[in-house]
């Protein structure tokens, strides 16, 4: 399973001009095979499930993707590389990052840095938002052909199984094409943040994260994710079959920052395939450390903006019939913001409501 045979995986671009990432089987190696010369080791145990590669999106994170790439190297999971995108951060996110990579692998002088022992680093050279850093990710896993894709948030650590549950949970049904893992809040590890991802109510445009707040410990979480409906995983751990990006594409590159993974899973789901969550792998959390936190209670201007110009944006997409149901609930927060005298938030989200209604897409600058 090396990837799409001689065929292109696109990014879905609605206006009809789609972007291609092509590659095909004959020009391209395997990227476990590929790293494994290097110095990488794969068990027999884990090679009959399949190379994945993980990747992980920074901007302006070093000290979150360092501690990431520490953790994802004590996984028992070992048929695994993990491709480091940089977007275009403004720190100096670039040589922290490369000299904890040299750091970590004891990397031969006659060796480039990304290509030894399972860690690639591409700097992107733009900070396209969060679709197009990880496509670019994952256009390279593909391209040296890994057999599944682990999407993670940087500012995230894992647990040693983590990894290897999902998989063994993603290969249990050819039909499953996405997997997610159990979140849970960092720095209150009593506390789940979300059971795989959310739970979509399409009539009232609202989304609650599966099982938020329950006690990871104590809480049956295979009764709370057979309870809910899965409408999309959360992109802070999202496993994918390289098969799904072959039949789907990659994430639209339209969003810039959230509603990415609802639009991809829903594409998912409309040609069959199925969402499950691995109740059994934990992956902790330090929601929004990056960009500015989308906790409802404590929105940044960033997070309020895009949020309400892209409910707009996937409704008109998704469900135009039901288009009016977004314009109004961010006509509604529009309005209660500028009430409540939350000015800069009130003024975003104005603005959201205009260019949800005109059309504009992509990155803006508030």
């Amino acid at each position: 399973m090396l990837g799409c045979p001689d065929q292109p995986v696109h990014i879905p671009d609605h206006s009809g001009n789609p972007g291609q990432y092509v590659f095909g089987i004959s020009h391209h190696r395997h990227l476990g095979h590929h790293l494994s010369q290097k110095g990488g080791n794969v068990s027999k145990a884990h090679e009959g499930l399949g190379h994945v590669a993980v990747v992980l999106l920074n901007w302006n994170g070093w000290k979150d993707t360092c501690a990431c790439i520490d953790s994802l190297l004590a996984q028992h999971y070992d048929n695994y590389s993990i491709v480091v995108v940089d977007n275009q951060s403004a720190d100096d996110s670039e040589e922290r990052i490369q000299r904890h990579i040299q750091a970590v692998q004891s990397t031969p002088d006659n060796v480039p840095v990304g290509l030894h022992k399972q860690i690639l680093y591409i700097q992107a050279g733009e900070n396209g938002g969060f679709a197009k850093g990880n496509n670019k990710g994952i256009q390279a896993a593909l391209n040296y052909g890994a057999d599944m894709v682990w999407v993670l948030n940087n500012d995230t650590e894992v647990d040693g199984e983590a990894l290897a549950k999902a998989v063994t949970c993603l290969q249990a049904d050819s039909k499953t094409g996405m997997c997610g893992s159990v979140l849970v809040y960092f720095d209150d590890r009593s506390r789940i943040q979300a059971v795989g991802g959310v739970e979509f109510f399409i009539r009232r445009a609202r989304g609650e994260q599966i099982g938020e707040g329950l006690n990871p410990t104590s809480a049956d979480l295979n009764a709370v994710a057979s309870q809910h409906e899965l409408t999309y995983i959360a992109g802070a751990a999202l496993l994918v079959k390289a098969e799904l990006l072959c039949d789907v594409g990659l994430m639209s590159e339209d969003y810039f920052l959230y509603f990415e993974e609802i639009d991809w899973c829903s594409r998912a789901v409309s040609k069959g395939w199925k969402l499950v969550t691995a109740t059994d792998s934990f992956v902790f959390h330090k929601e929004g450390a990056s960009i500015g936190t989308a906790s409802r209670t404590r929105r940044s201007p960033l997070s309020q903006y895009y949020l309400s110009r892209n409910l707009i944006h996937f409704y008109r997409r998704f469900h135009p019939m039901l288009a009016p149901v977004a314009m109004t609930r961010v006509l509604r927060d529009a309005v209660l913001l500028t009430v409540s005298k939350e000015t800069t938030l009130g003024k975003v989200t104005w603005r959201a409501f205009r260019d949800g209604l005109t059309g504009l897409k992509g990155k803006v600058t508030l």
